[in-house]
């Protein structure tokens, strides 16, 4: 996906840190649906408890820790696709995972 950034050192070197977008898509028969499922994905993904712990752990690839996880911007309006009886509705949004190598 376009965007993320690079910073501190060269990523490779220690203290060398990214930030990758990516994108979720949520499908649904009904827009409630996808509007439902996206909701659910978000506060997987990005989701605090109050103590400002995340909700569900994230898995660092070796030799790099997840420094933060975050939406980026609101999610798009969902779009339906096809024609009754089969039309499915898709509600997309951006994520950003900032990483640093250990």
């Amino acid at each position: 996906m376009p965007g993320g950034w690079v910073g501190g050192p060269v990523l490779g070197q220690a203290e060398g840190s990214a930030g990758y977008v990516y994108q979720v898509d949520s499908v649904g028969r009904t827009r409630a649906q996808s509007e439902a499922m996206a909701s659910r994905a978000r506060d997987r993904i990005a989701g605090r408890s109050k103590t400002g712990a995340y909700t569900a752990a994230a898995n660092s690839p070796a030799g790099t820790v997840v420094n933060d996880r975050m939406t980026d911007g609101a999610p798009g309006s969902p779009i339906a696709e096809g024609s009754y009886p089969n039309e499915v509705w898709t509600t997309s949004e951006r994520f950003v995972v900032s990483v640093s190598l250990t």
